[in-house]
Formats: structure tokens, sequence, C-alpha cells
């Protein structure tokens, strides 16, 4: 399925390059082929659907369908650079597509009101039937949307923190690194619910993600895990969509209890 841009399913007429799933597929693309080639030439198709005004990047490169600006959980614009140079030490990606990353996450935060993002297209798409909207049974019920908008806004920004650090440009790092930083104040200040220690409505999607984006306090931390170990137990399946599952899964496996995670892919 991968010929010339990444695409979504293969199964049906649709294959188109949807930003939001590579969002959860830009790590394995990476680790398992060797597709430096593949990913820059796709950057550079990010890089002329973007909106030289606006910043705007359209929901799928080249754009078919989706909207002109792109949902909020789309960071691969910036997190495929960044693989490219962790895995193949490419830095010239990075000096290459510092106007696009700079441009799509300023794209983003300028839709903040009260400090925080309040749009979202797709949130975290496609969990089981059960856990969505009746009217929508693609879109997840109980996932607040801006949640899942405002932690992936948070994490493109750390990541171009990051990239300026690569690049020397340590004024830009040491903005970017205060701005993700009230981010996460606002993020906490809404959704975290410090007396049962959980974020959102208390269900994998919000805590895993939360712990897996960095977002909760240290002191919080070992709590907000324990609630979401309660709900695997519990459930003995997933709830999530196609993003909050690799959070389910990795949070599970750093926190020490990989045998959950196991069960759950089994």
């Amino acid at each position: 399925n991968q010929h010339g841009v990444p695409t979504d399913c293969p199964q049906r007429a649709e294959r188109q390059g949807w930003l939001n799933d590579q969002t959860a597929r830009a790590e394995q693309l990476i680790h398992n082929f060797h597709a430096p080639r593949f990913i820059s030439k796709w950057l550079a198709d990010l890089g002329d659907a973007q909106d030289p005004v606006t910043g705007a990047i359209p929901d799928t490169v080249p754009w078919h369908f989706g909207h002109r600006q792109a949902d909020p959980v789309c960071v691969c614009p910036i997190w495929y650079p960044w693989l490219l140079w962790r895995h193949h030490g490419d830095r010239q990606v990075l000096t290459n597509h510092w106007s696009m990353m700079t441009a799509w996450q300023r794209c983003v935060a300028s839709t903040a009101t009260a400090g925080l993002v309040d749009y979202s297209w797709w949130g975290d798409w496609c969990p089981p039937q059960a856990f969505t909207v009746e009217s929508d049974p693609c879109r997840s019920r109980d996932t607040p949307s801006e949640l899942v908008s405002n932690a992936h806004l948070v994490f493109m920004t750390r990541l171009l923190s990051r990239i300026a650090h690569v690049l020397g440009k340590i004024d830009d790092a040491l903005r970017y690194t205060e701005e993700a930083n009230v981010l996460v104040t606002a993020i906490n200040r809404t959704w975290l619910e410090p007396h049962t220690a959980s974020y959102g409505t208390n269900i994998q999607a919000c805590n895993a993600m939360a712990l897996w984006m960095d977002l909760v306090p240290e002191t919080q931390r070992p709590a907000v895990f324990a609630r979401l170990v309660e709900d695997v137990e519990q459930r003995g399946h997933l709830t999530t969509g196609n993003i909050c599952t690799k959070y389910v899964l990795e949070t599970l496996a750093d926190g020490g209890r990989a045998d959950l995670a196991w069960r759950l892919v089994t």
C-alpha cells in the first residue's frame, strides 16, 4: 500500500494520504522499512499542499478529501523529519522543512481560545462501535476531542523545541518549550481531575495519552497510571481508536505492565 503516498485503506477505493493515520504509523514505517526517500518525497508533497499564508496543511496529501486545515492530531509533518534525523542522521531534512513545520504548528496554535485549541475533526477516530457516537459510528463518544487536539499540539511544539536545539536555534527552542509548558498548564487545569487522578472521562485514551505525552505532573503519574491499569484489567479489551491505541500499549509496557499490553493484543 506504500507507493508514492503513505495511504490508509488498501481494501477499498479510498486509499488517501491521511495525515491522522500517519500519526499512528510514523514510527513503525521508519522502523520496519528503509523509507527515507519515500518519506522525503511525501514531505515535499506536504510543503506543496501547505497554504502559503495560513500554514494550513490539509487532512490528506495530496488533497482529495477532508478539511483544508487538518485535524491537530496530524503531527506527522513535524514527526517524520524528526524521525528521519533520529534514524538516519539526516540533519538536512530538518533544515529543509523548518519553515513548513513551524508554519503548521503556528496554524494550529493560532486557533486557540482562552489558551486551548477548540477544534477537532477526527480525534481518536474509530474506537470499537460500543464507544462511538450513535449518529456518527466512527467518532469517539467518550474521549474529549479537544483534549486529543491540545495534547498533540503539545507534542508538536515540544518536537519543534528539540529540532531547534539540533539546528542551533536556541532562542526558538526556549520559546517552544515555554509555549508547550503554558499549554500543558491549561490542559491540566481543564481536564485533570486531581481527586480521582484521571484525565477527561477517565477512560483508556485519556489517561494513556496524558501519560505518553508527558502531560501529567510528576506527583500524579503513579496514580494516573493506576487508573489506566484498573480500566484495562476490568474491561479486558481496548476502548481506543486509531490514535490512542498506541499510547495504551506503550504506556502499559513502559510502566512495567507489558503483561497487560500483551493480553490486549492477543
